[in-house]
């Protein structure tokens, strides 16, 4: 800024600079970039990648730390990702934590309270289901012909193992029966 003064008689006087600093005032906007979680509960089933943007309008980045692209693609309960930028205006740092379950639960072997049965006996099926990443929400079977995930007789899961009763509406023969598990992060077993 150039300033200079004026006497009574209409003098100027030599123009001297001085400066003025305007300090920036905050500090960069971080903002973590990644798809919406594309299984269920907030788990990703599918590889997806992490971006950041790191922005300041009033000064420059004179700083960036863990900002870099970060590929999802290994199964975690949680794997955390921090980006910190500097400006003259001070630091931001901005954390997301992400979940990845593409593993399929995997059942154990059945065991029947009654099997072979009577026609006029009950039965409950157990399994015990192991998902190691996300756990186990519950599970589901099919008598006959399989209508798809989702769409068979729900089987409670107890923390350890699924079930399901039968009771005496068999008639004599051989049932065929499928079991699916599902996990919390929406994988089904086959």
């Amino acid at each position: 800024i150039g300033v200079r003064a004026r006497d009574f008689a209409g003098h100027w006087s030599l123009v001297k600079n001085v400066s003025l600093e305007v300090q920036d005032p905050s500090a960069p906007t971080v903002t973590s970039n990644i798809a919406t979680p594309n299984g269920e509960n907030g788990w990703y089933a599918s590889p997806e990648t992490l971006s950041w943007t790191v922005e300041d309008l009033e000064s420059s980045i004179t700083d960036q730390t863990g900002c870099d692209e970060f590929v999802l693609n290994s199964d975690t309960t949680g794997v955390t990702k921090t980006c910190e930028a500097t400006s003259a205006g001070g630091t931001t740092t901005e954390s997301v934590t992400l979940k990845y379950d593409a593993t399929d639960p995997t059942l154990g072997t059945e065991s029947w309270t009654n099997n072979p049965k009577l026609p006029n006996e009950s039965t409950t099926l157990t399994l015990p289901v192991n998902d190691a990443t996300s756990g186990v929400l519950g599970g589901e079977y099919v008598i006959g012909t399989d209508p798809g995930p989702g769409l068979g007789a729900t089987m409670p899961w107890d923390g350890t193992k699924l079930s399901a009763d039968f009771g005496t509406d068999f008639d004599p023969g051989t049932y065929q029966i499928g079991v699916r598990a599902r996990d919390n992060a929406g994988n089904w077993s086959s």
